[in-house]
């Protein structure tokens, strides 16, 4: 009905709505004049009509300009709306042409420079975490997130740390014991502490997450020199790495591969968590099945104690000490303050050997007999059970857990 009265494809002047605003009101004064000139009542009428309604109608007729008024007001908020409409339209046209823009010239630096870690498919996502498309609505400007210096800075930093802490922390341990526990320990360490690191990045860089088990060293390494220079073609306000720091950086990073490669003989595609792993259960296997019956099951016994007395103390940790027989290190956040766990062969008559607990001056062990059967730590469940609860006491007490 509103449509046809209105009649919005028609001449204004042709619109039934214009035809009866002009002939109501001319209709209605030729009515009101004819009976103004010919009745007397209706004249009388009119006079105490207006006597008594003047003030209502006068009230009445403030209608028209207030809603004038309310008419324009909202053709206001309508253009003022239309008007952000078309800012925010060509705001995210801009954008979406910068995004172009940004694949095509930094793609072609990744194609050339032969990327791996950021590749042409992941720029989209950088740009939009680096821009903030998910804000640009309320920012309404397109402009480089104003912490992400600060994000990129701390990540770098705390890749080097974390690769110099690793480096002489392994070959300390290298030239001193070289336990292969102890740096396989280190290893799974640097893997876990590089793959969290990059992951944080990628909220607020837009990188992709890497899965901890298989992603290999190199591929930290190329993320570490990637980022970095990505950062420099942006432009990112970041601590500048002149020629030489660069080139000590990368020597860093191959020092320490070179490291992980020779230790446990493994390769740069190679070198992964799982693979660290496997290589190492595997040679430990082999290790223990040539040994002797009961070496092979007292090292079983001391490798089940390393593994659950972790998980029954809290606070504890448990480092293994390669050895024809298998041996322990207990402590807490002092690896210098430590229990020694050692089994050592006696001449006993009653037990072939003791799992020794030494620290400083104090020790407390626990016997091992053969039997036809078999290796045990005692004669019955419940002198087991004495000894046991004796050695977690004696754990609690002096590393003062």
């Amino acid at each position: 009905m509103y449509e046809k009265i209105v009649s919005k494809n028609k001449d204004v002047f042709k619109t039934p709505l214009f035809i009866g605003s002009i002939v109501i009101p001319l209709l209605l004064s030729i009515g009101i004049g004819l009976g103004i000139h010919y009745s007397e009542s209706f004249v009388c009428f009119l006079n105490s009509f207006w006597t008594s309604m003047k003030l209502p109608i006068t009230i009445v007729a403030l209608s028209i300009p207030l809603a004038t008024w309310a008419i324009a007001n909202h053709r206001s908020a309508q253009m003022v709306h239309a008007n952000k409409l078309s800012e925010e339209k060509r705001l995210f046209e801009t954008y979406f042409e910068q995004e172009k823009f940004f694949e095509r010239i930094y793609g072609r630096k990744i194609i050339t420079a032969e990327w791996f870690f950021i590749t042409v498919e992941d720029l989209p996502v950088i740009h939009s975490e680096i821009y903030e498309f998910r804000d640009l609505k309320n920012k309404g400007t397109i402009s480089i997130r104003d912490d992400i210096h600060v994000a990129i800075n701390n990540h770098l930093e705390e890749n080097m740390k974390i690769i110099w802490g690793f480096y002489n922390h392994f070959t300390e341990e290298k030239e001193k014991d070289n336990n292969i526990f102890l740096l396989h320990s280190y290893t799974i360490q640097l893997f876990t502490k590089l793959n969290t690191l990059l992951n944080n990045l990628s909220n607020i860089f837009g990188i992709k997450y890497l899965n901890l088990q298989n992603t290999n060293f190199s591929t930290y390494t190329q993320s570490y020199f990637e980022i970095y220079d990505l950062c420099i073609y942006l432009d990112i306000p970041i601590n500048k790495i002149d020629n030489e720091k660069r080139n000590d950086d990368y020597e860093t990073f191959y020092a320490v591969a070179s490291l992980i490669f020779e230790r446990f003989n493994l390769n740069a595609e190679e070198c992964t968590i799982n693979k660290l792993n496997e290589n190492f259960n595997l040679d430990q296997t082999i290790k223990w099945a040539i040994s002797e019956p009961h070496v092979q099951t007292t090292n079983k016994l001391i490798q089940g104690w390393h593994e659950r007395f972790p998980d029954n103390i809290d606070g504890l940790t448990s480092i293994p000490i390669e050895g024809k027989y298998l041996s322990l290190r207990l402590f807490t956040n002092n690896e210098n303050n430590f229990i020694n766990v050692k089994f050592i062969e006696t001449q006993e008559t009653e037990h072939f050997g003791e799992v020794r607990f030494t620290i400083n001056e104090l020790s407390e062990f626990i016997p091992i007999y053969v039997f036809e059967n078999g290796i045990t730590l005692g004669k019955d469940k419940k002198i087991i059970e004495e000894k046991m609860n004796m050695l977690i006491k004696f754990i609690k007490n002096n590393l003062k857990i």
